[in-house]
């Protein structure tokens, strides 16, 4: 009975351990598919939906928003700018008593990712001792190459957008880190994104070869969690009458916290009842 005892306090020692590894040292705990849960919200419905990703594809774009999403940043932003086949959001609050850009209200990234101290991949300098805090652009155009082919852009499909940089912006170079060590000088267009990713709402979407396509849906419940929500909303657009009053196009401003680009207007269709993120969750690493 002592040496059964003995070994329990054992194992239960080993476990306590092991948690507070993982809590102490994340990357002891990461897998090659992390997960995110992710709560949208729609005319007082909530739908779950379930992420899966994979770290050895698009390792800096999973890393960037996982840490995103374990900072809470993405809790309580809305879909900003609604299209048919693709939704846009991580930006942008929604406030119904706010006049000035439909209701948008920016949430400051960069404050933010200096909070949550994120995983820097872009410099300002071949050193890279000053961050740009943006994400090195995981895609072809990019000159990003993997093995095993690409994540498909398929319905539900999470992908990280950054917006028009214009010509003079897209001109200028940053730093990214080199597999064998040292910096690599690249075009700031392309290296760019922050926070905002696309949902592809339509089966048969395409990405182009300037933006990551780094999550697709986990299972069929989330699928179809996903399409009830389609629905729901097609269903609300029928009652009001159509696209244009559901989602009216709104003049907002955009890359006022960049130092490059320096803010601009943008026309975004913006949804006068919210399709929200009530929240996310890092389910695995």
């Amino acid at each position: 009975m002592a040496r059964n005892m003995m070994k329990k306090l054992l194992c239960l020692g080993l476990a306590v351990t092991s948690t507070f590894a993982c809590v102490t040292t994340l990357s002891a705990c990461e897998t090659s598919h992390p997960e995110v849960s992710m709560t949208l919200s729609f005319d007082g419905k909530d739908y779950e939906l379930t992420y899966k990703m994979n770290r050895k594809l698009t390792p800096a774009t999973v890393t960037h928003f996982l840490e995103l999403v374990d900072g809470k940043y993405y809790d309580g932003l809305c879909v900003h700018d609604y299209q048919d086949t693709v939704w846009y959001t991580g930006v942008y609050s929604f406030d119904s008593e706010k006049d000035e850009q439909g209701g948008l209200v920016y949430k400051s990234y960069l404050t933010a990712a200096k909070a949550l101290n994120l995983t820097s991949t872009v410099w300002f300098d071949s050193e890279r001792t000053k961050s740009t805090y943006t994400l090195y652009g995981e895609f072809s155009s990019n000159s990003f190459r993997v093995e095993n082919g690409t994540i498909k852009n398929s319905f539900g499909a999470l992908t990280m957008r950054y917006t028009d940089k214009g010509t003079t912006a897209s001109k200028e170079s940053v730093f990214v880190e080199k597999s064998g060590g040292g910096a690599d000088m690249k075009d700031y267009a392309y290296n760019s994104a922050t926070s905002m990713f696309s949902i592809a709402m339509s089966t048969t979407a395409t990405n182009a070869g300037g933006y990551c396509t780094f999550a697709t849906l986990k299972d069929n419940d989330s699928v179809e969690n996903l399409e009830d929500l389609q629905s729901a909303v097609k269903a609300y657009i029928d009652e009001v009458g159509d696209a244009t009053d559901f989602a009216p196009t709104v003049k907002v401003t955009i890359n006022e916290e960049d130092e490059f680009a320096g803010s601009s207007e943008t026309d975004y269709a913006v949804p006068v009842k919210p399709i929200v993120i009530k929240a996310m969750k890092v389910k695995k690493w």
